[in-house]
């Protein structure tokens, strides 16, 4: 439902343009957005993540879901920015997730019940398809700068699950 989101910017242009094409609450302020939320999705520059978390992290508690869209960033370093224990998912999703063929990545740390997981699996799987990894296979996708992602291909009936070059053709 969209007036359940709200999305935070830097720019009025970019508020205005969020407002406008979803119909959503938008603010500058992030530690009011992070207040609000059940459910925060992170998704900024990975050099930014200390400083945003550091900003919002008096607004956290340990019933809220974090959401990491952080490529180069770590479970482990998520977790030294709060200083406290919470819910974190690192996400991966690739670029077809703008027309809504994703394949996204979904690790999350030792503080996310299964019915977490699965609500935001299901976040995920409303824009292309989800795969919960764990760390190690996470750490190895990492590896890859973000070219890798799990896929499934059909053999015929049979279906199964491999590792592949996102849009390389390899």
């Amino acid at each position: 439902h969209k007036e359940q989101i709200i999305a935070t910017a830097r720019t009025q242009a970019s508020l205005d343009r969020l407002s406008g094409a979803y119909g959503i609450q938008t603010t500058f302020d992030n530690r009011k957005a992070a207040g609000q939320s059940d459910i925060l999705v992170l998704a900024v520059k990975p050099y930014l993540y200390e400083n945003i978390i550091k900003e919002i992290r008096d607004e956290t508690d340990d019933t809220k879901i974090i959401v990491a869209i952080a490529a180069g960033v770590s479970l482990a370093q998520l977790n030294r920015y709060f200083g406290k224990p919470m819910k974190i998912i690192r996400a991966m999703p690739n670029t077809p997730a703008m027309v809504s063929e994703a394949m996204s990545a979904l690790t999350p740390n030792e503080y996310v019940s299964e019915d977490d997981l699965q609500t935001v699996v299901e976040i995920f799987k409303s824009f292309g398809e989800a795969e919960v990894l764990n760390g190690r296979r996470h750490r190895r996708q990492r590896f890859f700068s973000g070219l890798r992602v799990p896929v499934h291909r059909s053999n015929g009936r049979r279906r199964r699950r491999g590792w592949d070059a996102a849009g390389t053709g390899l």
